[in-house]
């Protein structure tokens, strides 16, 4: 037998992430090969076996995808395979995963469930599940680093072993159009590391709404995103004078109208959250400094033109004046 051609990158899905191909041979050479491959993306994976035919037919595993800073997102096609995911790294993920034709079975000491086309799972693997996964399985998953999704929770919310989902759900149709449309094309390779930074934050807040189900509609859900992954930029670049409406809009990758739009369901714009953030950094500036503090020049380190201006602003969040704050300082 020949050994296995190599799968097509699917359309507009052109960078490869990982892939093994073992011809027909003896199975115990077909089993060192598979030992020895140890992809990036699949880290968290240990103990990996072929089933005994595979000497046979042979083994191929093939990934397509994008690694953006610490999340990955892929296109999967896998042979028969069994294993471990987590339990066996310092740090392992959060693993959201749906099968588009095939099936995967997990199972761990307290729970077991074949997760087949139609759902969506996203499981916790700090606890160590066993899998296996059917001839030919076609799916698509993602990999997110525990902290980062807990501290967009920010400890409010308690990760569960794991979650079933309905890929019709709305908030999963949000998040999986979201992760396609950063897969598609070039997009994920053309950002900048700004942008890089807003896309990974925005696909981190869309699964945080997902694992937290809240009852939102399409159109909701995304505009409670773009408000917190632009929140976020704010907070990171508040003393930047070249940040506008329009820079946070190019970060996100969104349109300026949609940026005030998502903005506009909290009853405030992009630059009046901008302004009262600076407002804030400016008063705890003051209240470090105390006596030594000189307002003109913290007025212009928050970007406030000019002391007059950062003074009646002051005054009216605060109900003082910056000279009377320092001397109660």
């Amino acid at each position: 037998m020949e050994p296995a051609t190599p799968l097509p990158s699917p359309k507009n899905s052109p960078l490869p992430l990982a892939s093994l191909n073992i011809a027909p041979q003896p199975l115990e050479g077909a089993r060192r090969l598979l030992h020895a491959w140890k992809p990036r993306i699949w880290r968290h994976c240990t103990g990996l076996c072929l089933p005994a035919y595979s000497g046979v037919r042979g083994f191929r595993f093939e990934a397509y995808g994008f690694v953006l800073r610490d999340l990955s997102y892929a296109h999967q096609h896998t042979d028969e395979l069994t294993g471990v995911s987590g339990g066996g790294c310092a740090i392992d993920p959060v693993v959201l995963q749906y099968v588009l034709t095939g099936w995967i079975r997990f199972e761990n000491r307290i729970s077991a469930f074949t997760l087949e086309p139609g759902k969506l799972l996203i499981r916790d693997t700090a606890m160590p599940w066993r899998f296996a996964v059917g001839h030919a399985t076609v799916s698509r998953w993602m990999t997110v680093p525990r902290p980062l999704l807990a501290d967009h929770l920010g400890g409010s919310h308690l990760l569960r072993p794991y979650m079933l989902c309905d890929l019709a759900d709305p908030q999963v149709r949000v998040l999986i159009s979201y992760l396609e449309t950063l897969r598609n094309g070039d997009a994920v390779h053309a950002l900048c590391p700004a942008g890089r930074r807003a896309a990974q934050e925005a696909a981190v807040c869309l699964l945080g709404g997902v694992v937290t189900e809240r009852g939102t509609t399409d159109a909701q859900q995304l505009g409670n995103a773009i408000v917190a992954v632009a929140k976020r930029t704010i907070e990171r670049h508040l003393d930047d004078p070249s940040l506008s409406p329009a820079a946070i809009a190019a970060a996100l990758g969104v349109s300026v109208r949609t940026l005030h739009r998502s903005f506009a369901a909290e009853g405030e714009t992009p630059m009046a959250y901008l302004r009262r953030r600076r407002l804030d950094a400016a008063r705890d500036e003051l209240a470090r400094a105390g006596a030594a503090a000189r307002i003109a020049d913290v007025a212009a380190h928050w970007e406030f033109s000019d002391a007059s201006h950062f003074t009646r602003r002051f005054k009216e969040a605060y109900g003082t004046t910056p000279t009377t704050f320092l001397r109660n300082v």
